[in-house]
């Protein structure tokens, strides 16, 4: 099974990825592979650590990090695997943590990773769709319902790369897809116009693409082949 530490790098890497027109990136890869296109906007802090862990550790970091879009569902799999921890008592890093806050309805309402335990009272933790955004957060304890430790066993396993869109070998490419690109691009700090990710493949986004190509030695052929997009999803 892999290591916790290949997950928080995997989460790490998407820092500031922020939403963009009600929906993000993970919902649409989640979506791609449960067949159900709801998600792309829906809320999204559980399936971006889905999909980060699928990223970071293939099957077998999906097998023990869980493969949910919501959140207590996804602690009631951790209660049936004998994986869950009532509280913070004990908290680490990769533990899989579960809110309530105060000012939602009560129960769980989101979900991260801690990254570190910083105090008696407060963890550090990597989450997505905190104020749209991905983005690490201080967290008191008090909001802890509890906690899923998944099964590390500190082994890193292969990663895997969202399905690729055969589509652009064509050179049409759905909008969603599209999309996709265009937030990678522009979380590996590549401009594609002033509209952002609006699912329009003009030539900004060829512009961003052949760039982040001739940045990563690959073929500028302004279509993101396959090459490009493993790259784009794994090289941080």
């Amino acid at each position: 099974m892999p290591k916790a530490s290949d997950l928080l790098k995997m989460m790490a890497a998407f820092e500031g990825y922020r939403e963009g027109r009600s929906q993000s990136l993970f919902g649409r890869r989640y979506g791609i592979r449960h067949r159900a296109p709801i998600f792309s906007g829906a809320k999204w802090c559980d399936m971006f650590l889905a999909e980060c862990a699928l990223l970071a550790g293939g099957k077998d970091m999906l097998k023990i990090v869980g493969d949910f879009a919501f959140t207590p569902s996804h602690a009631n799999w951790f209660k049936e695997n004998g994986r869950w921890h009532k509280g913070a008592a004990g908290i680490r890093a990769g533990d899989v943590v579960f809110f309530d806050f105060p000012d939602s309805e009560p129960g769980i309402q989101h979900v991260g990773v801690v990254e570190k335990v910083r105090s008696a009272t407060t963890i550090q933790t990597i989450e997505g769709n905190t104020s749209n955004v991905v983005a690490r957060r201080s967290r008191n304890l008090r909001h802890v319902v509890g906690y899923g430790r998944p099964a590390y066993n500190g082994t890193s396993s292969p990663s895997r790369v969202p399905s690729f869109p055969n589509s652009v070998t064509t050179g049409i490419i759905s909008e969603l897809d599209v999309r996709s690109v265009q937030e990678l691009l522009i979380q590996h700090g590549f401009s594609v116009g002033p509209d952002g990710a609006d699912g329009d493949f003009g030539p900004n986004t060829r512009r961003a693409l052949r760039k982040f190509q001739h940045a990563h030695n690959l073929p500028e052929t302004d279509l993101p082949d396959d090459k490009t997009w493993q790259e784009l999803w794994l090289a941080w």
